[in-house]
């Protein structure tokens, strides 16, 4: 399996334009359940963790843009101000996820948000 790790936006569309079978990556929860239980085995992984855009959030005309790739706990700290009830559903589903959980603080919201997973949690809030 190769891994393609692309540093911008524009190389991963690029990347997965040259290799459409590639299967997107960037906390892994879930891909890395289907790849244990060999429910899925992609040729290549895209390995979207270089990628700045994934990881930021700022307003944008008018609205508010939130990488997928932007922690949970990060969009607790710096928009529970802005967005309460979100700081609020996010807060109990890190709750749900801690204790015998270190990567709790750690859970991206783009995949768990896709999927409306709770994969590898004890129990969940969603």
């Amino acid at each position: 399996m190769e891994i393609l790790q692309p540093d911008s936006w524009a190389e991963a569309l690029e990347a997965k334009a040259a290799h459409p079978e590639a299967k997107p990556i960037a906390g892994g929860t879930d891909v890395m359940v289907e790849l244990n239980f060999d429910h899925i085995r992609p040729p290549e992984i895209l390995d979207l963790t270089r990628i700045r855009e994934l990881t930021e959030w700022a307003p944008e005309n008018g609205r508010l843009r939130i990488g997928a790739g932007v922690p949970y706990t990060r969009l607790i700290a710096e928009l529970g101000d802005r967005l309460p009830g979100l700081a609020i559903a996010l807060a109990g589903f890190c709750a749900g996820a801690s204790g015998s959980r270190p990567f709790a603080p750690t859970l991206l919201g783009g995949g768990n948000a896709r999927s409306s997973s709770a994969v590898g949690l004890s129990r969940s809030s969603v």
